[in-house]
């Protein structure tokens, strides 16, 4: 007859820790260690995430609808994100390692936003990585709280990036990769110092950009409009204090449409511009973000 007396502790002992677990993920007060961990890291970031109602992912995330994430900057607070819903997920494995890797997907702008955030503990916002998708996103509401005077563009945005800060002097330490492409879109008022630019559609615009000591290297752009096509390469040094202002050293290869609206070959004429084997004219785009020219 067996004796059963020496695996009785045991199975108590299992049953206790299970017991515990399972009242400990029922009573645990999620809501309310998630709202402090906000509180604490928009103190120590600036970053203000505001929200409608908050509840609880198993294990360790949570969900925010209609929600909106803020940022500081010069004095003011600019909306970065502004959705009907937002999932984070924390890594506790990520803790180990002394960092707090979080992964996030959101619904807004009529499409989908996902990624992931890693930070070293404590936080540093200014030194850590950072990769985010998109797909189908309405890029004149992501636009929206820039100021870009009467310029609009419309369209559907989907694209990845992925930037790497190093804590001090981030703007020109950081580096990264962004691929991106519009589809379906339109754009309005645009000015061009050395060209007159009618207001346009387009079918694709598709941009393949680095990101390294402060220079955005713009591998390749392509635009397919009703005016004109486009590739364009080259470097924008960027300024942190006012994005606008961030100069240009861009060479330009535009190709006319047949009927073309834009005179651009008057354009090339009066610049001294032959066609290459390709069909394009050979231009430079200078001046800043905020007031490209035409060379």
């Amino acid at each position: 007859m067996s004796n059963t007396r020496g695996r009785m502790p045991i199975a108590y002992i299992l049953y206790g820790t299970s017991l515990f677990l399972l009242l400990f993920l029922v009573f645990f007060p999620y809501k309310r260690t998630a709202e402090n961990l906000i509180a604490y890291f928009g103190r120590k970031t600036g970053i203000g995430l505001a929200y409608k109602d908050l509840s609880y992912l198993f294990p360790f995330g949570c969900r925010f609808d209609h929600v909106e994430i803020q940022v500081p900057y010069e004095g003011a607070r600019y909306s970065i994100y502004k959705g009907e819903a937002l999932d984070l997920r924390l890594s506790l494995l990520s803790l180990v390692r002394k960092t707090m890797d979080v992964r996030f997907l959101g619904k807004g702008y009529g499409g989908e936003t996902s990624g992931e955030v890693s930070l070293p503990v404590p936080v540093k916002p200014e030194s850590g990585r950072y990769h985010l998708q998109v797909k189908d996103l309405r890029v004149e509401e992501v636009l929206d709280p820039l100021y870009m005077r009467n310029f609009k563009i419309r369209g559907m945005l989907t694209g990845e990036a992925e930037v790497q800060f190093q804590d001090k002097d981030y703007y020109t330490s950081g580096t990264g990769m962004l691929v991106a492409a519009l589809s379906h879109g339109s754009v309005r008022n645009i000015l061009v110092k050395g060209i007159t630019l009618p207001d346009f559609d387009f079918q694709t615009m598709q941009a393949d950009v680095k990101l390294q000591g402060g220079k955005l290297r713009i591998e390749n752009f392509l635009l397919e409009s009703d005016i004109l096509a486009a590739k364009i390469q080259g470097e924008i040094t960027i300024n942190p204090v006012d994005l606008r202002n961030s100069s240009l050293n861009l060479s330009a290869r535009l190709r006319p449409m047949e009927n073309d609206p834009v005179n651009l070959h008057g354009v090339a004429a009066y610049f001294n511009r032959t066609l290459d084997r390709e069909g394009y004219y050979p231009f430079e785009l200078r001046g800043t973000f905020g007031f490209p020219e035409l060379q």
